[in-house]
C-alpha cells in the first residue's frame, strides 16, 4: 500500500501575495539563410529543353535539361545530365557574387535515374581566382525507371571565397549511360553562420542528444559532439527515433572506426543510466553492422556492443530503431560517452544513432536515508521515515528525497531553489499563475498530484484546473523542473484566492 502523503503547501493569494510586474519578452528570430543560387531547385521553365536551364550555363556536350518524372528532392523537377543518350562531359554552371574571405556552404543532391551500363560519376567544382573545391564522386545507383525509387545522396561542403565572383560547375564523367540520367537537385550556396564553440563538459542532459541542432549533412561535424576516428559521421535525415535527424556513421562510403563522443560532468560513485536508439539505413554488403558504446571515466570501465536491427530499407520512414538501456557508476568528476562503429562492408548502409540520454539513476528511498541518517536514526520512522520532518522546516522526508534537498539542516540557502515556486507567465494577451516543482530524475514512484483549493479545506485532486506548460526542464544533475499553470488566466476583475499543494506517494 502507498505510504501516507507527504504534503508541501504553497499558499497563493493572487490579489495580495503576487505582485504583477511588467516583464520584457524576448524572442529570437532565426532568419533562413538566403540561397545565392538562381533556380537551384530547377523549378523554372522551360522544361524538357535540352541545352537550356534557366539561370544556368549549359556547356560541354550540352545534353542537360530540367526534367520531371525522373526523381527529385525538392519540387517536381531536377536537372538531368547526359539526358537523351549516351554522352559525357555535359556541364552545368553558374557564377555567383561572393565576398572574399567569407566562408560559404555549398550543398546539392545527386542520384541516378535508370539503368547505367557502368557506374556514373559526377565532377563538381567551385572556383574563384583559384580552385576552392574540386571532387569526383560516385553517385548512388538503384537501377530503376521508377522516379520514386531514384536515390539521392546529399553532399555538403564548405569553402572560403577568394574572389568577388565564384563559379559552381557540375560535369558528368564516363559513358555507359544510354539508359540512365545523372540527376542533380536542391543546389544551394549560403553564407556559413559563425562556428559553434568547442564543447565544454556538459551538465546533464547531454548537448544535442537528439541530433536536431544545425549543422546538418556536414561530414565530420556534429553540434555539441566531438567527431574522431575516421570522422565519417554527420547529422542526417535517414530515419530517426526523435524528430527527423540522427547521427549517421560511415555516411557516403565504406568505413568504420568512426567515433562520436561527448564529455559531461558526473558525481563520483553515483549510478547513471545510458539510453540510446540505433538502426540501419540502406543495404549492407557484409556482416551485420555493430556500434560500440563506452563510458570513459566509469568505474569499472563501461563498454557494450549492439547490433541494431537491419531490414535493408532506403526510406527513412522504414528504418527500425531499437532502444538500448544500460547503467554505469561514475568514477570521477567527468566522464565521456563514446560511440564507435565496428564493422565495414557498409558502402550501401549507414549505422544510425539517435536519442542519446544520460541521467542519474534515482537512489531508492532507503539509499537516500543512508546518505543523511545514522543507523540508529534509520531505525526510527519518526526521524527518517517518509512522513517525518526531522529538521522541522515543513518539508517532510518524502519530498526532501523527491526534491534532492537536505532533510536535516532546515531550508538552507542552497536548498531554497529546490522548493516549489509560484510565478506568472504571459501567453499572448493573457497572464497565468504557474506552479513549478523539482522532480527527482529516474523517479519510479507514483506521479505527484498538484492539488488546488479555494479555501484550504476542500482540495481538488483531479488536476482538471491545471495544465502542464512545455516539457520538463533540467535543473541540475539530479532533478528536472515541471511547471503547471492554472487554465484560467488572471483577468482585470476580482481575483479569487487559490492554493496549491504538491502531494507525493511512493
Amino acid at each position: 500500500m502507498p505510504k501516507p502523503h507527504s504534503n508541501f503547501l504553497i499558499t497563493v493569494r493572487w490579489a495580495i501575495a503576487l505582485s504583477i510586474t511588467a516583464a520584457a519578452v524576448f524572442s529570437a528570430n532565426i532568419a533562413t539563410a538566403q540561397n545565392l543560387v538562381s533556380n537551384g531547385d530547377f523549378e523554372v521553365a522551360p522544361f524538357f529543353a535540352r541545352g537550356v536551364v534557366t539561370g544556368w550555363i549549359v556547356d560541354g556536350t550540352g545534353n542537360v535539361a530540367a526534367l520531371s518524372g525522373e526523381g527529385t528532392t525538392s519540387g517536381t523537377h531536377a536537372a538531368a545530365l547526359d539526358e537523351g543518350g549516351n554522352s559525357a562531359g555535359n556541364t552545368l554552371a553558374q557564377t555567383i557574387s561572393t565576398t572574399p574571405g567569407v566562408t560559404y556552404i555549398f550543398e546539392f543532391d545527386s542520384g541516378v535515374y535508370g539503368q547505367p551500363a557502368s557506374p556514373p560519376q559526377l565532377h563538381f567544382e567551385v572556383f574563384g581566382n583559384t580552385s576552392r573545391l574540386d571532387e569526383i564522386i560516385s553517385v548512388p545507383v538503384i537501377n530503376s525507371f521508377d522516379p520514386a525509387q531514384t536515390e539521392f545522396h546529399h553532399y555538403f561542403r564548405t569553402f572560403v571565397a577568394d574572389s568577388t565572383s565564384t563559379t559552381i560547375r557540375f560535369t558528368d564523367v564516363g559513358l555507359g549511360n544510354a539508359y540512365a540520367d545523372l540527376m542533380i537537385d536542391a543546389v544551394s550556396l549560403i553564407v556559413a553562420p559563425p562556428p559553434t564553440p568547442t564543447p565544454t563538459p556538459a551538465v546533464l542532459p547531454l548537448v544535442n542528444g537528439d541530433f536536431e541542432t544545425w549543422p546538418f549533412n556536414n561530414p565530420g561535424t556534429v553540434a555539441g559532439w566531438v567527431v574522431g576516428g575516421n570522422k565519417h559521421i554527420e547529422t542526417i535525415s535517414q530515419g530517426a527515433s526523435s524528430p527527423i535527424h540522427s547521427a549517421g556513421f560511415s555516411v557516403g562510403g565504406d568505413s568504420f572506426n568512426n567515433v562520436l563522443s561527448q564529455t559531461f560532468i558526473t558525481t563520483p560513485g553515483l549510478t547513471y543510466t545510458l539510453d540510446f536508439d540505433a538502426g540501419v539505413f540502406g543495404t549492407r554488403s557484409g556482416a551485420p553492422l555493430q556500434i560500440q558504446a563506452q563510458i570513459i571515466g566509469s568505474s569499472p570501465l563501461f563498454s557494450a556492443n549492439a547490433t541494431p536491427p537491419d531490414n535493408g530499407v532506403t526510406h527513412p520512414a522504414f528504418v527500425i530503431f531499437q532502444h538500448y538501456h544500460f547503467a554505469f557508476i561514475a568514477g570521477g568528476n567527468v566522464a565521456t560517452i563514446q560511440f564507435t562503429d565496428l564493422i565495414g562492408n557498409n558502402m550501401g548502409a549507414d549505422l544510425m544513432l539517435d536519442t542519446v540520454v544520460i541521467a542519474p539513476q534515482a537512489p531508492t528511498f532507503l539509499q537516500w536515508q543512508t546518505t543523511y541518517f545514522t543507523p540508529g536514526q534509520r531505525g526510527d520512522p519518526n526521524i527518517s521515515g517518509w512522513s517525518a520532518d526531522p529538521d522541522g522546516d515543513g518539508v517532510r522526508n518524502g519530498l526532501e528525497y523527491y526534491f534532492h534537498s537536505n532533510p536535516v539542516n532546515g531550508i538552507s540557502v542552497a536548498d531554497q531553489p529546490l522548493l516549489p515556486q509560484v510565478g506568472l507567465m504571459v501567453d499572448g494577451t493573457s497572464t497565468y499563475v504557474t506552479f513549478s516543482y523539482h522532480r527527482l530524475l529516474g523517479w519510479t514512484g507514483n506521479t505527484p498530484v498538484v492539488a488546488v483549493s479555494d479555501d484550504l479545506v476542500s482540495w481538488d485532486l483531479t488536476q482538471s484546473q491545471i495544465e502542464q506548460v512545455g516539457g520538463p526542464g533540467r535543473a541540475d544533475g539530479f532533478t528536472d523542473v515541471v511547471t503547471v499553470r492554472l487554465k484560467t488566466p488572471i483577468t482585470g476583475g476580482t481575483v479569487p484566492k487559490k492554493y496549491f499543494r504538491l502531494m507525493l506517494t511512493q
